[in-house]
């Protein structure tokens, strides 16, 4: 599964371009799209509707008893350019960039940075957009060198976000970014009205051994087995199975596109019409798959001792009092029940009291829509870096469990 997954990342460099590659991969399957600005007059029983071209939900029809829902979220750290962001200093070409996320700043230092993302221009029909992708490094953040400041020792604390980490693409006889952007689309540079391009880390994922070294496995690792899943599955008699990708979890969710939208609600509404979306939802199930922390060999104590996970020994179900994961106990014992009917493991873990484990997801759309919802993710070390460490028996582990729980999770439950 490790081509399967590297050519995957490598095609969603950003949010635009994971929305492109489902809606391709669900045309292929036989899925509809279907346009929220639209009247839906007939719902499709495979069908799909993306949000802005960022977030997407696609649903297996089969019965309006209940819905089973797999969700995840297809943004990462990074850096986005500022709407002015082209500058000379020095003899040298800058790209002034705003902070998406939690970065875990240093790690980019010195990497070869990739430009993808989405640009609209005008054309004499109107506004139009393209998906760009220089596909290759085309920047770099460099690091200062030890012999001219043997006190910063790349510090977090010594680190400027706004002054240490402008990407450099060129000296003064290069062409400004937006030129080279224009040229790669055929465009005229004048012509660009705005554009929405990110810098990501060009180098395509590794193995290690049995270590998967790679640019966002948190969460692209989770995106990809539970669309795969989806796919390859078919739902049992009167349920529905929903697959909902959002953006915008790494800044809060808080958007149109993230899970604090009415997006899964919008399109319950528009599948069940006038059966009781009420009595569908209280039976429906939402596992919102995220990546957990694994427990990191170098720094051993900075995890719960009771409750370390490994990469490579399965996926994670995410306990926290405090709700900042969701964990409700029949869903719990559902995705315990489904591990062990195929054969797979399950971790569970739990944060120090001193130390949090960040939120995502789960308790925005649990909240929303009213729906019993459980937290889980396959593990990652160094989580936010611009090089997470992770395993491919993982993502194989959490395809075959996503694969389960669509198949098959009502057998999974109990009235308790």
């Amino acid at each position: 599964m490790f081509e399967e997954y590297s050519e995957f990342i490598q095609n969603c460099p950003t949010p635009y371009h994971f929305a492109e590659y489902a809606r391709t991969q669900l045309q292929k399957a036989g899925f509809t799209e279907m346009k929220e600005s639209e009247e839906w007059e007939s719902v499709p029983k495979k069908g799909f509707s993306i949000r802005n071209e960022r977030s997407l939900i696609a649903w297996n029809d089969e019965g309006h008893d209940r819905a089973i829902i797999q969700a995840s979220h297809n943004d990462s750290p990074c850096f986005i350019l500022k709407p002015n962001f082209d500058e000379c200093v020095d003899g040298y070409r800058r790209a002034r960039c705003s902070n998406y996320g939690g970065l875990l700043m240093y790690t980019w230092f010195d990497r070869n940075l990739r430009l993808a993302g989405r640009v609209v221009y005008k054309t004499p029909e109107g506004l139009k957009f393209k998906l760009f992708d220089s596909k290759v490094g085309i920047a770099t953040i460099p690091c200062l060198a030890i012999h001219l400041d043997s006190s910063f020792k790349f510090s977090p604390n010594s680190l400027s976000p706004e002054d240490h980490f402008i990407p450099i693409y060129g000296t003064e006889s290069d062409p400004p970014l937006k030129e080279y952007v224009a040229s790669q689309l055929s465009l005229n540079a004048d012509d660009i009205v705005t554009l929405d391009l990110r810098f990501v880390d060009s180098e395509p994922p590794q193995l290690t051994n049995d270590i998967l070294n790679s640019q966002r496995l948190d969460n692209m690792q989770n995106t990809f087995f539970i669309l795969k899943a989806f796919l390859e599955t078919s739902p049992q008699s009167g349920t529905t199975n929903i697959l909902a990708v959002f953006d915008n979890e790494e800044i809060g969710s808080s958007t149109r596109c993230g899970a604090m939208s009415a997006f899964i609600d919008d399109l319950l509404k528009r599948i069940a019409k006038n059966d009781d979306i009420r009595r569908m939802k209280a039976n429906s199930h939402i596992i919102s798959f995220d990546s957990t922390h694994g427990t990191n060999p170098n720094f051993p104590d900075v995890l719960e001792s009771y409750h370390l996970i490994h990469i490579g020994k399965g996926i994670t179900l995410e306990r926290d009092p405090d709700y900042q994961t969701s964990s409700d106990m029949k869903n719990e014992f559902a995705m315990r029940q489904a591990a062990q009917e195929i054969g797979e493991n399950i971790q569970t873990a739990c944060c120090k009291n001193n130390t949090g484990g960040g939120t995502t997801i789960g308790p925005m759309s649990e909240t929303l829509t009213g729906i019993l919802t459980v937290d889980a993710g396959a593990p990652v070390i160094g989580m936010h870096s611009i090089r997470e460490h992770g395993s491919v028996k993982d993502i194989e582990s959490g395809f075959k469990l996503a694969v389960e729980l669509y198949s098959n999770y009502e057998k999974y439950m109990y009235p308790f």
